[in-house]
This record gives C-alpha cells, structure tokens and sequence, in this order.
C-alpha cells in the first residue's frame, strides 16, 4: 500500500501510518484519501441492508488516527441521516472476516 503514492516500499497500513505520524506528508494524504473512501463506501449498504454497525477491517483496521477521522467523517458527511449505524474498527484484526464466515455456517 501506497509505494507509488509515497515513494516508499509500504506493504501494510500501518507502514504509512507510522511514515505519517514521523511527518510524512504524502503518507498523510494517501490515509485520508483512503480514509474518506471507506467512510464514503458502506452508505449504500447501510442505504439497502441496514446493518447494525459497520466494521473497518482487513489490516486498515489497525490503522488509527487520519484514516479512522477521515473514516468517521466522511460516513457523517456521506450518511447525514439520524440514527445511521456505527462505523467501527473490527477487534479481530485480519482474522475478522475467517472468524465472520466460520459463525455464519
């Protein structure tokens, strides 16, 4: 994630996040951008099933900070509406969805 975008080999999300936090612009800039496009996302889910919540996961859930405001905010923007479920960062980590599935059957 993010080598052409902060020039740097960064195969996980936390690479960014501490390039970010060590003043990284570039790094800064791609978690928001990513960020508001997983804010943005789960509207039409919420808009079609209703969920009760919706989960960040997949490793970007343990990304905190930029992404998770960017996150947070642009769902607010995207889903004004009262009572929208929350968004939330998985517990789980990347185990989150494996665990999800094996509950299902």
């Amino acid at each position: 994630m993010g080598t052409t975008a902060t020039g740097v080999d960064a195969t996980e999300a936390r690479q960014v996040a501490t390039r970010a936090a060590a003043g990284d612009r570039r790094a800064a800039a791609l978690l928001i951008t990513v960020g508001r496009a997983l804010g943005t996302a789960p509207t039409w889910t919420v808009s079609l099933l209703g969920p009760e919540a919706i989960f960040i996961a997949g490793g970007l859930d343990t990304v905190v900070g930029l992404l998770h405001e960017a996150a947070q905010e642009a769902y607010a923007e995207a889903s004004p509406r009262p009572g929208r479920p929350p968004l939330r960062c998985a517990e789980l980590g990347n185990r989150s969805g494996l665990v999800g599935a094996a509950l299902a059957v």
